[in-house]
């Protein structure tokens, strides 16, 4: 049965500073080791922008500080993915109190599925939506017009996007947590369908730095995927919760 136990918001906000607390000293120690890769991850993420750049396709610095400050933000980002699965650990930690016996030997699969969902969809970013974006956008310079990028607004884009990617395809993971925990049902998603498809261009429109709609619609295509995803989850995990409450009632055997 779920954890009968009642938390007050103390208790509640002191389990979640926590739990945060252990995900930030994550982040802190895999960000220290991944600085010491950081001149490869650096040479690794310039891929995407290369073949759109004129020769002799390099990026620009206009700042001293300009590429320590690119280092630490691919740092820092190479941290979050390194630290991914302790992360999610952190916020099954946190959900787990109100989970039958039988969904909380659910985190293995959880982690497990949550650190493939958030480096698939930094996968997809840097594999599929930048190339593509930075072909449109190139593109579309007049002829007299060299496009010249500085190693800082590059990379924070890129880190950007890399993070937000890995976000989006968390969002079926995170509506099935959050319709284990209760605060959500398949019914509330499907009605909240039309206001999460508006929802989606406005937080493209936000993460993306462009004004262009075709980098934002490519943006939210996933977002309003990922929501469609996450109610057939929800729907699943429903359906498993309900069976798994009927099996915790013990029939009644009536003598004769």
């Amino acid at each position: 049965m779920i954890d009968d136990r009642k938390y007050t918001l103390f208790e509640h906000l002191s389990e979640l500073r926590s739990r945060l607390l252990r995900a930030l000293i994550a982040i802190a120690l895999t960000t220290g080791v991944t600085f010491f890769f950081v001149d490869e991850i650096f040479h690794f993420l310039v891929r995407p922008i290369l073949p759109y750049l004129p020769e002799p396709k390099k990026l620009i610095v206009i700042s001293p500080l300009e590429q320590v400050i690119a280092y630490l933000k691919i740092a820092v980002m190479g941290g979050i993915f390194a630290a991914s699965p302790i992360i999610l650990y952190q916020v099954w930690r946190f959900v787990a109190p109100g989970l039958y016996p039988n969904e909380k030997k659910m985190v293995l699969p959880f982690v497990f599925l949550g650190t493939i969902f958030f480096l698939g969809g930094a996968a997809f970013a840097f594999w599929v939506f930048l190339p593509i974006t930075f072909h449109f956008l190139i593109g579309v310079l007049p002829g007299d017009v060299i496009p010249q990028f500085t190693v800082e607004r590059y990379y924070s884009l890129v880190t950007q996007f890399l993070v937000a990617f890995g976000l989006v395809f968390e969002l079926p993971l995170i509506l099935s947590l959050l319709s284990l925990a209760g605060v959500v049902t398949t019914k509330v998603l499907k009605r909240f369908r039309k206001y999460a498809i508006i929802g989606a261009f406005v937080v493209s429109a936000i993460i993306t730095p462009t004004v262009d709609p075709y980098t934002q619609t490519l943006m939210a295509m996933p977002l309003i995927l990922f929501y469609e995803i996450g109610i057939l989850f929800a729907w699943f995990t429903e359906r498993r919760r309900q069976k798994d409450a009927a099996q915790q009632v013990a029939p009644i055997k009536v003598g004769s």
